[in-house]
């Protein structure tokens, strides 16, 4: 999923001061001008929070708001419960949560305060006044306010402003809801790991566990996992850069006296705390140690000596020390600290440079390898760590560490929250003149849909002209979410008409949802919509409205249902903003490793036989084995019942079996196939052909038999369906590397005349019925069957290279549209003029006119072995009804044969009638025409309606010339 836009479009919200009836024509005048300005408003004036709630609800806007404008009066105003007025109390909170103030004194008896709290609260105000007592003239202090709203706006650079999201919340959910999928799988396969700690070989497990833990996961087992560096003896200093790491688990055991042992390199660790010396008084304290074993370490264990014996400790090499680097850093350091606790940040070793002169040691705070002198003059001083060959026995019990306890996602619970935050939608009101929709009424719309969560923009908002202004309409309605189209009797004039079209196209033109509330009677509602070409059911059932009553619940009604059936975006808060778009591609990055995760345990199994282990993995949803032909392992298990997959119970489950190796490849020549199914213990023969009738398809399944020598046949509607596949791949539900061609397949399975078929396209519903009359309009692919027992497939010509599938985008029935006479039809040739580049896109096309009747011409499918090309090109050129010349950016700009041979077919044209068509450009992408075919028409096949154009073309060119 991608994550939200780099460059969002912002704007301002302002909280207007509350005061219920005091400036209530102040406030209106400000509304009013606030929206045509483009900014977001907050006011309280019709919500009447009660006075309990009324502290919590004034926070609450000014922290969505990004600047305060505070009116103060001397009249008296609502008091919160601790009896503040709630103009103070607005005051107060705004300076405490840092929001920029424009105050001002409305009223000149805000003089004549005199409570002490009045007084200081008047004070405090007069402090951030640019001036006094501004006049009764409304229409001259919202000019004023208004200009300094716009100043300050400008000046500040810091405000949260609110952002336009480009991901709605559902979005966000699916990723959430992915997320914790891979944790629960991470515990689970954690918990179950933990059984396999002591029956892996230490190389197995590394090699399994320490990716895991890389990838994300958090194992349950007992102990550490870390990368740590690869030791080797370097010529000169080593930057953190140059390190490579390997995993190893569990690598140190700790003895309860300090000393440690490692796994790794069969060594035991003894760090000397608290301590730093120069070089060679490491050394001595080397020796001492040695030489003095019992004294040294005698209060620490339980025996005399360590390990029965006078322990040889030594200074390290640094090819040693440097594998105790990890490759990710813990408290300051790249040495666990849990392993090797205190201040170890410089450690010497006993490897010398070549001068002799310097030791190398181990910066553990960069990661790296350095050198210092060893000079005893000079004062360095490093820590120390000393070790011993082997492990030491019978001093003390041991240790192992504890894994850390699990906690939060922290990246999900943020992104949970911001989820959760408050949204803001904005709503285009159709709301035209002499509706009605008065001044005050529109302004109380405006006031209502805002407290609960809506902006409005409507015409009357930024002055467009009701007659062809479709420009400004568009670009209001770009900021919006929704359009809600309002209709009474107005509707009746051609005026208003025009303007609700122009509305409509430009909704339309940016995918903005429509709603309809009406109080039209239903003959009259469907005239109007007639003359909007607005059909009723691409707005579903619209709303109606009581009567001619204005009610404001039936627009957020109409606003709710809309929002369910298409969530929007809305606009956001700045912070709320930033933590979705930086927690989404967080998770987004663990997700990417989870898959990662997978294709590492697939790898590791491959060597590895473990039923049990690929049991476990499989479980979670993670398949270990790929399959030896083919994309998936999972398909609708034969025991389904055949309604599982039929539109009448699209509420059952459908069931899954895994099967790893089901497929086996056969024959493959060009687009046929021939593949074995061990689920079923059949074969299925896939033939690049045409679309069939029922009948055809049975006489193609005893033409294939014949030929072969064998039974093949239709499958059984059970058979076929058991090839749906739970992921939908390019075009369809079914693994297309397998059946690479068709989405629709004819069953053998009937009812009366009937017979069922399967839509891989899409899963849900997919089985249906159709006619099984030799009806040139229900034509479906054709898979077949065989029970033979499988034996090599003989390599053989008798498949015809035809196809079924179609890329091109095609307007559907388009073929049904022509109405000329099939004999007709048939004879009609069109020669597809193309550059190899594109042969695919054109194979396409040859198939869609093959089914449509016509005798297309394609050198891949017409050349014959041994025929001088060049003159049967030329040749196929003048038989042909039409040329085709499918151009492409690649087959554009450079020379190739298909030059030459649409030249050759404007020699053809010039000795035609100047009303025929003959020669026709077809674009398969967005190119440019060569000059020479400028002046014609193209018809774009990489559009929707583009082959229904062409076939129009055609139509047309066979009617001029037969009229």
């Amino acid at each position: 999923m991608k994550a939200l836009s780099k460059a969002p479009r912002i704007k301002y919200r302002v909280y207007l001061s509350l005061t219920f009836e005091s400036f209530k024509e102040l406030r209106q005048n400000l509304v009013n001008i606030l929206v045509r300005s483009g900014l977001f408003y907050s006011t309280l004036d019709l919500s009447s929070p009660s006075p309990e709630s009324l502290e919590n609800k004034l926070t609450d806007e000014m922290n969505n708001s990004d600047i305060v404008i505070l009116l103060c009066k001397h009249s008296s105003e609502q008091l919160t419960p601790q009896g503040v007025p709630a103009t103070q109390f607005e005051f107060e909170y705004a300076q405490k949560a840092g929001k920029p103030i424009l105050a001002y004194f409305i009223d000149e008896e805000i003089t004549s305060l005199t409570r002490p709290s009045s007084l200081e609260f008047k004070n405090e105000v007069s402090k951030i006044l640019k001036y006094d007592y501004i006049s009764n003239d409304y229409a001259t202090i919202t000019t004023h306010i208004l200009g300094d709203i716009l100043n300050l706006l400008a000046s500040e650079e810091n405000l949260d402003h609110w952002v336009r999201s480009d991901i709605t919340g559902v979005e966000v959910d699916s990723v959430l809801e992915q997320k914790q999928k891979m944790d629960r799988n991470q515990l689970i396969i954690g918990s179950y790991i933990q059984r396999y700690e002591r029956r892996l070989t230490g190389k197995d497990f590394n090699q399994l566990i320490g990716p895991l833990i890389d990838f994300g996961f958090r194992p349950n087992f007992t102990g550490q996992a870390y990368r740590f560096a690869v030791g080797h003896l370097p010529d000169t200093e080593i930057l953190r850069e140059g390190l490579s790491y390997e995993y190893f688990i569990d690598r140190f055991l700790i003895y309860e006296n300090g000393i440690i042992y490692d796994r790794k390199l069969d060594l035991s660790w003894y760090l000397i705390r608290n301590q730093n010396f120069t070089w060679h008084a490491a050394i001595e304290w080397q020796k001492y140690l040695t030489s003095d074993a019992q004294s040294i370490v005698h209060s620490r264990t339980q025996s005399d000596r360590v390990g029965g014996k006078l322990a040889s400790w030594r200074l390290p090499r640094i090819d040693e020390l440097m594998t105790l680097l990890t490759d990710a850093r813990n408290n300051e350091t790249y040495i666990d600290p849990n392993v090797f606790p205190g201040e170890v940040h410089w450690l010497w070793s006993s490897t010398l440079t070549k001068s002799g002169e310097h030791a190398f040691y181990l910066e553990a705070r960069l990661g790296q390898v350095l050198s210092d002198s060893i000079s005893e003059v000079d004062p360095h001083r490093k820590g120390v760590i000393l070790c011993h060959e082997g492990k030491a026995e019978n001093v003390g019990r041991m240790r192992q560490l504890v894994a850390p306890p699990l906690h939060e996602d922290e990246n999900a619970k943020q992104l949970k929250s911001a989820n959760q935050s408050k949204r803001v939608f904005g709503v285009y009101l159709s709301a035209l003149p002499n509706t009605y929709f008065t001044a005050s009424q529109l302004a109380k719309t405006r006031q209502e849909l805002s407290n609960v969560g809506y902006y409005i923009s409507t015409y009357v908002d930024f002055g467009a002209r009701r007659e062809t202004d479709i420009n400004v309409i568009r670009k209001e309605m770009e900021k919006v979410d929704y359009y809600l189209l309002i209709m009474d009797g107005s509707m009746r004039n051609r005026e208003n008409i025009l303007h609700t079209m122009n509305e409509i196209q430009s909704a339309r033109s940016l995918a903005i949802p429509i709603s309809v509330l009406h109080n039209l009677p239903p003959e009259e509602l469907k005239g109007i919509c007639e003359q909007l070409q607005l059909p009723l059911k691409e707005i579903g059932v619209p709303g109606l409205l009581r009567g001619q009553e204005y009610v404001v619940s039936d627009l957020v009604k109409a606003l709710n249902n809309q929002q369910k059936s298409n969530p929007a975006p809305g606009w956001l808060k700045k912070n709320h903003f930033d933590t979705i778009n930086r927690n989404i591609e967080s998770i987004n990055s663990a997700i990417h490793r989870f898959e990662s995760c997978e294709e590492h345990l697939r790898t590791f199994m491959d060597h590895f036989d473990d039923n049990d282990l690929r049991t476990i993995f499989e479980g979670q949803g993670i398949i270990t084995e790929k399959p030896e032909f083919g994309e998936h392992i999972q398909f609708v298990s034969k025991e389904n019942p055949i309604n599982r997959l039929s539109s009448n119970s699209k509420d059952l489950p459908i069931l899954f079996a895994k099967i790893p190796n089901r497929f086996k490849l056969i024959l493959r020549q060009d687009e046929d196939s021939v593949v074995e199914d061990r689920y079923l213990n059949l074969r299925w023969w896939t033939a690049a052909r045409k679309n069939v009738s029922y009948d055809k398809a049975l006489i193609f399944a005893q033409e294939v038999s014949d030929k072969e020598k064998e039974l093949w046949r239709i499958p059984t509607i059970n058979e076929l369906a058991t090839l749906a596949t739970p992921t939908r791949g390019e075009r369809k539900y079914m693994d297309e590397k397998v059946f690479p061609i068709g989405r629709w397949f004819w069953s053998s399975t009937c009812q009366g005349n009937e017979a069922f078929y399967i839509d891989f396209s899409n899963l849900r519903g997919a089985i249906g019925m159709d006619g099984i009359l030799d009806n040139p309009l229900r034509r479906k692919s054709a898979l077949l069957v065989s029970n033979v027992t499988v034996q090599e497939h003989s390599t053989n010509n008798s498949i015809k290279n035809q196809s079924t599938d179609v890329n091109i985008a095609s307007g559907g029935n388009a073929a049904a549209d022509l109405k000329t006479d099939g004999p007709v039809q048939s004879k009609v040739q069109i020669f597809l003029s193309y550059a190899h580049e594109d042969e695919k896109m054109v194979k396409d096309l040859y198939y869609q006119l093959s089914n449509a009747g016509f005798r297309p011409w394609m050198d891949k499918f017409d050349l014959i072995p041994g025929e001088d090309w060049r003159i049967s090109i030329k040749k196929a050129i003048q038989d042909s009804d039409f040329v085709v010349a499918c151009l492409s950016n690649a087959s554009v700009k450079k020379r190739s044969y298909l030059q030459k041979e649409y030249k050759y077919a404007l020699d053809i044209w010039q000795e035609k009638l100047v009303s025929d068509i003959y020669l026709i450009p077809a674009r398969l992408d967005h190119c440019d025409l060569p000059d020479n075919l400028a002046d014609f028409q193209s018809a774009n096949l990489f559009e929707e309606t583009g082959f229904a154009y062409l076939l129009r073309a055609i139509k047309t060119g066979i009617e001029r010339r037969n009229s």
